[in-house]
């Protein structure tokens, strides 16, 4: 080949090496400051962890003994769970002055009762369930399982002990979701007898009531961490509070204008319209069931 035949090639090689690097890095720098690029980990081929090395953990178990949808139906329930509380933080002030004429010192007293209500539930209330059943579960494992046991499993193969971890972990996952489904049911009844409250002490009652639904804020978190490798746990929180910031900004709006629409005619039927918005994240959280892993 000729030398300047060669020399121009040579040329139009590095021209084009040029244009890719600038190209890649455009595209860094746009996925750095792109706010859905975390988004990205909901999908289910990237839900799957790219960290197989864990030790004790096991959160690749985790992981596998849900659906590959588990990670985005986990998250689409904790989105509706937050968009029907930021609604109802709107929608309660303008119902209670227009239904049952509350001045703002009246609607200020609720507040402060309803909040303290939920902080007793969540450092409380919630702690104690966790402790009886980790107790629970320990008091059935020595009934079931001797220490001779016990040292036959600690001192087996690896593939004998992640059977005993996995079931550990099975049990642990049962207890989240259930706590999940019991949470989001007790907000739905609470969101449904507020919309058919005829007095004011009925739909503080029912708020009240509506308080215990707040053991399914930290199961939700719980299980969400755990079906990540601990690699990819802030890649998550970031895809929830970018949806989660997006749903506050969102929510209040659309039921604010749901609820002037409504107000004229029947101002109740805003809490039956949030009432399907929980009742949707209850069949979710049915949906989602742990599986038994067979290994071969």
């Amino acid at each position: 080949m000729p030398l300047d035949k060669r020399f121009e090639n040579q040329k139009r090689y590095q021209n084009e090496i040029s244009q890719r690097k600038s190209y890649s890095s455009f595209w860094y720098c746009f996925n750095a400051l792109n706010i859905f690029t975390s988004l990205s980990i909901l999908l289910p081929d990237n839900s799957k962890g790219a960290s197989r090395d864990i030790e004790g953990l096991g959160k690749d178990r985790a992981s596998s003994s849900y659906g590959k949808y588990s990670l985005l139906l986990f998250t689409g329930i904790g989105v509706l769970l937050f968009a029907a509380l930021m609604g109802v933080q709107q929608i309660f002030l303008l119902y209670t002055s227009y239904v049952f004429k509350w001045s703002l010192i009246e609607q200020g007293y609720v507040i402060v009762f309803i909040g303290f209500l939920r902080a007793v539930v969540l450092l409380l209330i919630y702690p104690t369930i966790v402790r009886l059943f980790k107790k629970r579960s320990k008091k059935e494992d020595n009934i079931n399982n001797n220490d001779d046991d016990r040292d036959v499993v600690r001192n087996s193969s690896p593939t004998v002990l992640d059977e005993f971890n996995d079931k550990e972990l099975m049990k642990e996952m049962l207890f989240e979701i259930w706590m999940i489904r019991i949470g989001l049911a007790i907000d739905t009844v609470s969101y449904l007898f507020r919309g058919l409250a005829a007095s004011s002490e009925m739909f503080v009652t029912a708020y009240a009531f509506g308080c215990l639904g707040a053991i399914s804020s930290p199961s939700i978190r719980s299980l969400l961490t755990g079906l990540v490798p601990p690699s990819q746990v802030g890649q998550l929180l970031g895809a929830v509070g970018v949806l989660e910031s997006i749903v506050s900004i969102m929510s209040p709006a659309i039921f604010s204008s749901m609820y002037s629409l409504l107000v004229r005619t029947s101002p109740h039927l805003i809490w039956y319209l949030i009432t399907c918005l929980t009742t949707m994240g209850v069949a979710l959280a049915f949906v989602v069931k742990p599986k038994n892993r067979q290994r071969e």
